[in-house]
């Protein structure tokens, strides 16, 4: 009602009433939501306003993924945040957090943090203000390598009770493992990573085939990882140039489909028993059979192709599979080898002088439709070149099926 009545005012205050009166659980979160979605930005830093609107906002012109008028919020000045100080009288430990996440965001200063923030463990639940001095301190520590950042994690863990709590620990300390190269630690029997949703991004950004291999036969493990982790490990056997590997690898697959279509987290095992094609007029085996000419010849030319239109055909662009530097894989997977990009095939085999006169001209076809909309082939070559290609399709190829089929480039 009072978001109908038009006045930030009262909205803010029947909000921090509910904040200050509800339990942490998941009704909170949802509160939170609301929040975010219903209250006026201005109401935020409203000198009138509950203290933690104003830290909600300040936290927000701390990211420096800041956009728009916020842009340069990042950069903000000891004194920006110290003429809010008047407005915390009563919740000064909420503002000397404030003030200590900004020397660690904006002065990259960890040794003032760990000056500022308290190094006491906690021996119960945590509010969230505790908890989130507690991950800073950890954070700073991990600034500066020293290895007690992964045993205050540790140290957490047992009171991260509290919505949320316990999973950006388990987080943070993944991300540490990781960049630590101790990513078996995480699958160990007993791994404090116990939330579902991390172990798989886990095993599909990071993990390398020993550790793919060995959740995807672990009885011990849940269903939903098990598949995970095969079917990570079968894609990137694929894609990465481990074809004896698959070979042995898709033998785990069971004997009937039973896995083929999981439509919740999108893993098709189907894909690997896939039984070639040849509408396009270039003739495929199944994809067992290019694994197998591929593990005696990574550089067959019919090979390569035909593994070039399995992933055209089921949309998979190994250049997606390397996330983003500040996400768990971006310092890079146990997986040896670099991905088997579609174009990369596609240059080789129309400049290699052995592979033949069909195989030539449909590698250059198959080229120019790379930039046919959304390109998944994992290439960036100018517009010049793809006329190139378009033009030498039409006039060394042009009794072929493809380059009569081919009225443009793009």
């Amino acid at each position: 009602a009072d978001w109908f009545a038009g006045d930030p005012k009262v909205l803010a205050a029947t909000y921090s009433k509910f904040v200050a009166s509800s339990g942490v659980d998941r009704s909170s979160v949802n509160l939170v939501t609301e929040i975010d979605q219903k209250l006026p930005l201005e109401s935020y830093t409203d000198p009138t306003s509950d203290p933690m609107l104003l830290a909600v906002q300040l936290l927000r012109l701390m990211r420096q993924e800041s956009v728009g008028s916020d842009a340069m919020a990042y950069q903000m000045k000891p004194d920006v945040l110290e003429a809010h100080r008047g407005h915390f009288v009563g919740q000064e430990a909420l503002f000397d957090y404030l003030s200590a996440l900004r020397t660690f965001l904006v002065d990259k200063d960890a040794d003032t943090v760990l000056r500022l923030v308290s190094d006491a463990a906690p021996t119960g639940p945590m509010d969230y203000l505790t908890f989130s001095r507690q991950m800073l301190r950890a954070a700073a520590l991990d600034a500066k390598g020293d290895g007690a950042a992964r045993a205050l994690y540790l140290s957490l863990l047992p009171h991260a009770e509290s919505v949320y709590q316990r999973g950006t620990v388990e987080m943070a300390l993944a991300k540490y493992e990781v960049q630590h190269k101790n990513v078996s630690f995480l699958f160990e029997d007993g791994s404090p990573i116990q939330n579902p949703d991390i172990r798989i991004r886990l095993l599909d950004d990071v993990a390398g085939p020993i550790i793919l291999k060995m959740q995807a036969t672990s009885q011990t493990v849940p269903q939903a990882e098990r598949d995970a982790a095969l079917y990570r490990l079968l894609m990137r056997d694929l894609t990465q140039g481990r074809f004896k590997g698959f070979l042995s690898d898709v033998k785990l697959l069971p004997p009937t489909p039973d896995q083929t279509d999981d439509s919740e987290n999108d893993r098709d095992f189907s894909i690997f028993r896939w039984e070639g094609d040849k509408e396009s007029g270039y003739d495929c085996p199944g994809i067992v059979e290019i694994a197998k000419t591929l593990a005696a010849n990574a550089k067959d030319v019919k090979g390569r192709l035909c593994l070039g239109d399995f992933y055209r055909l089921h949309y998979i662009d190994p250049g997606e599979f390397t996330p983003p530097e500040e996400s768990f894989g971006g310092r890079g997977t146990l997986f040896a080898g670099a991905a088997l990009l579609r174009e990369d095939f596609y240059k080789d085999i129309m400049k290699d002088p052995k592979a033949g006169r069909n195989d030539r001209a449909y590698a250059l076809y198959r080229a120019v439709h790379c930039y046919q909309g959304t390109n998944n082939c994992g290439g960036d070559s100018d517009k010049s070149v793809r006329k190139a290609w378009y033009n030498e399709l039409k006039a060394r190829y042009g009794d072929t099926v493809w380059a009569k089929n081919l009225r443009y480039y793009w």
